[in-house]
């Protein structure tokens, strides 16, 4: 970070706001929620919006999130706005957290059934121990064992009852927020979404994608230049970038068949325009 006029390391709990940060390419994470004030780069910010292709970012574009990665372009220069809990990223966490505490329906049926339940069990308990022990004369160690042996059966269904539905509920929004990247609002939503039999995407502006990443599905020449020739000199170019896009060109070439990956040199790239190289195939240079 820059504080008075020299760039110094700090730990996160130390950064105030209005501080500015220096954020370097190549996947520094943003620390806190801000404004860019100086530099331009490509922030991947996939966590917050889903969208593979990282975004833009310049003085007067806007803010950057928590969490999110400088992952190709400059050093950004970023104004702290808000630390701490105050972050998006503190936020998402809060609302997992509440979800995992929420309480679905079926959680209230059980305890329901629950309240019923266990004055029920007791009540079978201590009749079995007064008709053993009064009305048939057994001793009271017979009769306690009776009364112990219907409450010990008792037990395990009622636990079974009353642990199942948090345990469902806790699992199910903890696998979907770290494998699956679905954030769920509560435990309603979760059971409702077992009746789903559409979804519709709201993604105005932006791209669905398959597994987070994209893939080339067409490749166009023109002028006569044959498809694997134009399909080898791209891959060429975008070995050297880190650019989602980049990496569908490069990985469409290689599952090509015959199509080679020449070497290249002088790379270089243009923020939002995309890159240059020089490869070399058959002695010469393209």
């Amino acid at each position: 970070m820059i504080r008075d006029g020299r760039e110094v390391e700090v730990g996160i709990e130390e950064v105030v706001v209005g501080d500015v940060l220096l954020v370097r390419p190549g996947g520094e994470k943003v620390p806190v929620d801000g404004t860019v004030v100086g530099g331009e780069s490509s922030v991947d910010e996939s966590m917050i919006t889903g969208e593979p292709i990282p975004a833009d970012r310049r003085e007067g574009d806007g803010g950057v999130v928590g969490g999110t990665l400088n992952v190709n372009g400059g050093v950004l220069r970023v104004r702290a706005e808000k630390i701490g809990k105050d972050m998006v990223l503190s936020q998402i966490i809060r609302l997992v957290r509440d979800a995992q505490g929420s309480r679905p329906p079926v959680e209230r049926i059980a305890d329901v059934a629950v309240s019923y339940f266990i004055p029920v069990i007791l009540a079978i308990a201590i009749a079995a121990f007064l008709v053993w022990y009064v009305g048939l004369g057994s001793s009271l160690l017979f009769a306690l064992t009776v009364l112990i042996s219907v409450l010990v059966v008792a037990c395990p269904p009622c636990a079974l009852g009353l642990a199942t539905p948090p345990t469902a509920v806790t699992v199910g929004i903890g696998r979907g927020g770290a494998e699956l990247g679905l954030l769920i609002r509560n435990g309603e939503a979760l059971e409702v979404s077992e009746k789903l039999t559409a979804i519709v995407f709201d993604k105005t502006g932006g791209t669905l994608t398959r597994g987070g990443k994209p893939d080339v599905t067409d490749v166009v020449a023109f002028g006569g230049v044959p498809e694997d020739r134009l399909l080898s000199v791209a891959a060429a170019v975008e070995k050297n970038s880190q650019h989602p896009l980049a990496a569908a060109v490069v990985r469409r070439a290689e599952s090509a068949g015959g199509v080679g990956i020449p070497a290249s040199e002088r790379f270089n790239t243009f923020g939002g325009l995309g890159g240059s190289a020089l490869s070399w195939r058959g002695g010469r240079r393209s």
